[in-house]
């Protein structure tokens, strides 16, 4: 059980008592209100609402991400696996592993995350965490 398990029902208590239509409004003001990093994305991988956080952990500013996906995100060395790893994901419905981010500009960031699915019906939530001292370039998932 990871420390953002509570914090996940919580919302997701929260979210299912707004109009369907209004939720994921509902959804990206609560995440703008968020001290933590986390990324929503939808059923195809796109960026659909954040933190600040987390745009400050990518370096992109809220028009970009909304223009991108999570493969946009991975280091070109590492789509594969990141290919992978969201269809581990999308099956399983929960996630937690090492991954890197690429950084506006190219860089490479190393993350932990804890992913969670249908927190509202086609939207999804990772939490990232800094793992600068993981080794660059392995990228691994746990459901």
């Amino acid at each position: 059980m990871s420390r953002y398990d509570a914090l996940v029902d919580q919302l997701r208590a929260n979210l299912a008592r707004i109009p369907d239509e209004r939720r994921l409004i509902a959804l990206r003001d609560a995440l703008g209100q968020l001290e933590e990093s986390v990324l929503a994305v939808d059923d195809t991988g796109h960026y659909v609402g954040f933190s600040p956080r987390a745009l400050a952990m990518t370096g992109y500013d809220a028009d970009e991400l909304l223009q991108m996906s999570v493969i946009e995100l991975t280091p070109i060395p590492s789509t594969a696996d990141g290919r992978e790893l969201w269809a581990a994901f999308m099956r399983t419905g929960r996630q937690r592993g090492t991954y890197e981010l690429r950084y506006k500009g190219g860089n490479p960031v190393a993350v932990r995350y804890w992913a969670y699915a249908g927190v509202i019906p086609g939207v999804h939530l990772s939490f990232l965490e800094d793992d600068s001292a993981a080794s660059q370039g392995h990228i691994r998932g746990v459901a």
